[in-house]
């Protein structure tokens, strides 16, 4: 059974040169070892950072991406960036905005000149914009007048002030 065998398999958990061995035992007792001597190199990877302009604010929410990462044992050369919607960029540094509503992941995955790849996560939220609406069935009267206007706005979350404008210089909060 020259040259057939099983396989083996070794995952290397640290960075490192490794001399491998295979030492042969025949039913006799009969041995040899065949030895590689730094035959493994398990190199540092890229430890993947990000840093975000911003991490939650009122859509459209434009911000600007920045790679962080740390090289491991070789230059970073490729970057992958996915925006949390089915969008991306291979840029190092990219600006996205986000214009849609929800809570977005945003990856970051490096890759260095040896192969070695790593990745970052960080999650930001695009909150949906209040609309502003009113109604008034009084639109002309003879002055003074007193004409009253209905608030119609629409808001996902509890709105914090409301201020209204008169045209005329004046204005109003409730």
């Amino acid at each position: 059974n020259a040259g057939s065998g099983p396989t083996a398999s070794h995952s290397y958990a640290s960075p490192g040169t490794y001399t491998v061995s295979l030492r042969v035992t025949d039913i006799f007792g009969c041995q040899d070892i065949d030895t590689f001597v730094n035959v493994v190199s398990v190199r540092n990877a890229p430890a993947t950072a990000m840093i975000l302009s911003d991490s939650a604010n009122c859509t459209p929410l434009a911000l600007q991406l920045q790679d962080a990462s740390i090289p491991g044992d070789g230059s970073i050369v490729g970057w992958t960036w996915d925006f949390g919607n089915g969008d991306g960029s291979l840029l190092q540094n990219p600006a996205y905005t986000w214009s849609i509503p929800g809570t977005y992941t945003i990856s970051l995955t490096t890759q260095d000149i040896h192969g070695c790849i790593s990745s970052a996560n960080k999650t930001v939220e695009a909150f949906e914009i209040p609309q502003s609406d009113f109604f008034t069935a009084d639109t002309f009267g003879c002055g003074p007048t007193s004409i009253t206007f209905t608030n119609l706005s629409i808001s996902a979350f509890p709105v914090s002030t409301r201020k209204w404008y008169f045209g005329d210089g004046d204005s109003a909060m409730n």
